[in-house]
């Protein structure tokens, strides 16, 4: 497992990564990526991306975080907001 969880990463670490990863790889507006759409779906009104770019999003999670994540997650729209991403890598750790 990845050395940042194991030395237990804490939620900000993990946000602030999460952040990184779509204003910087998926190229979300950075004006979006802010406490009050933690909870927005991706796929949604506010950052209206498309399937492809949350596919992106969950390969980058996986490699950066050095986890895997179960497909059933990802049914149950677990994968679906920057805080669903957040639960399911403190649920991994």
């Amino acid at each position: 497992m990845n050395d940042i969880l194991e030395n237990s990463i804490g939620q900000s670490k993990i946000i602030s990564e999460i952040e990184n990863i779509l204003v910087h790889k998926v190229k979300v507006n950075p004006r979006l990526v802010c406490p009050q759409n933690y909870d927005e779906p991706f796929t949604g009104t506010v950052f209206r991306l498309q399937g492809r770019d949350v596919l992106y999003i969950f390969l980058e999670v996986e490699k950066y975080f050095g986890i895997t994540i179960d497909v059933n997650q990802i049914l149950n729209y677990e994968f679906n907001t920057m805080n669903g991403i957040k639960q399911l890598i403190r649920s991994v750790s």
